[in-house]
């Protein structure tokens, strides 16, 4: 009931998709999909190879994790190609996108940590 999650029963169940399929059942990982899929109204996932099904629970997470701030961790941790690529041309006012996949460290914490060459 919260304005802004810290965790919710279905990145539980996300969580848990991932595990079992690292664990190899993954069957149960289809059936963690799948229950997600139910509750959205959605048209239930066949599965397939573990490689599809961990291909199918990156999609998922990336519906269900909508404007969660999860979307970066997982293009890390999967190694997910960047859309749009980097050197990819603006579409207004010039630039081309980067190949940056970490936050700047703020000057504050630069500033403050001699081993970083701060004061």
């Amino acid at each position: 009931a919260t304005p802004i999650p810290i965790a919710s029963g279905d990145e539980a169940l996300l969580i848990a998709a991932e595990a079992d399929l690292e664990a190899g059942d993954v069957n149960a990982a289809v059936t963690a999909i799948n229950k997600l899929r139910t509750k959205a109204g959605l048209p239930q996932y066949a599965g397939g190879t573990a490689a599809e099904v961990l291909t199918q629970l990156i999609e998922e997470r990336r519906r269900v994790l909508f404007l969660e701030g999860q979307r970066l961790n997982d293009i890390i941790r999967f190694n997910i190609p960047l859309l749009p690529a980097a050197g990819t041309p603006f579409h207004v006012k010039g630039g081309t996108y980067g190949s940056q996949i970490c936050f700047p460290l703020p000057d504050l914490e630069r500033n403050n940590n001699p081993t970083l060459g701060g004061g």
